[in-house]
């Protein structure tokens, strides 16, 4: 049975994995309304002239780019984040570096609930009470 601390470190990279998640799909929808504007004015042609569509398009590409691009830079800034575990029983501190921040857990520690990581996923404590 794995510890808390591996399961937390888990579920913190399943949270990462979700927020990239979300931030490609509210990427798509924008990648799909910039086509249909795109596709409109093929049909139409009648409100907006060739370079003001053109316009348009290469702005729309180049912002959805970037934010590709800031997408990957920060899910990659996260995944290089190290975690250091070490034994609370044994009396030493052991730090989560992860998405949301640094937790630093200190000998005596009964119960652990680090990073929201137990009801987000459905873990729990498991006898570390």
């Amino acid at each position: 049975m794995s510890s808390y601390l591996t399961l937390a470190d888990i579920a913190s990279k399943l949270h990462s994995l979700e927020d990239i998640e979300k931030s490609l799909q509210k990427l798509i929808a924008e990648i799909q309304a910039a086509k249909k504007i795109g596709e409109t004015w093929l049909q139409t042609r009648d409100e907006s002239t060739y370079t003001e569509i053109k316009e348009f398009l290469v702005g729309r590409t180049s912002e959805i780019l970037q934010t590709c691009f800031s997408v990957g830079s920060q899910s990659i800034n996260q995944s290089s984040e190290t975690t250091t575990l070490q034994t609370v029983e044994d009396g030493e501190s052991a730090t989560v570096s992860a998405y949301e921040g640094k937790v630093d857990i200190s000998e005596n520690v009964s119960v652990m609930y680090i990073l929201n990581c137990g009801t987000r996923t459905g873990l729990s404590a498991g006898g570390l009470d």
